[in-house]
């Protein structure tokens, strides 16, 4: 089993709100895990975009039909430290 140091969903990134910028969408994603965090800011900027999109809602998901196919949503990857890079995510 795992103990309360090592839980089952350490390396999770955690989605912590969605505010609105006028007509940006910006979802606020945690990431806990100080190795993927350390890993992430090693890779170049490009990269660490790309990385960001794993964090962009499926196309399938029920935000889309909700911004009315004008707007997108920014994704701002975050850590312990602060902002780590950010992408935009399109349906």
């Amino acid at each position: 089993g795992h103990s309360k140091s090592n839980p089952p969903n350490k390396g999770k990134w955690q989605a912590v709100n969605i505010t609105v910028d006028g007509d940006k969408i910006i979802m606020n994603v945690f990431i806990p895990n100080r190795d993927q965090e350390r890993k992430i800011k090693s890779l170049r900027i490009i990269d660490q975009a790309r990385v960001a999109q794993y964090a962009c809602p499926p196309t399938s998901a029920k935000v889309w039909p909700m911004l009315g196919g004008k707007n997108s949503i920014w994704i701002s990857l975050n850590s312990h430290e602060g902002f780590i890079t950010g992408a935009t995510c399109k349906n």
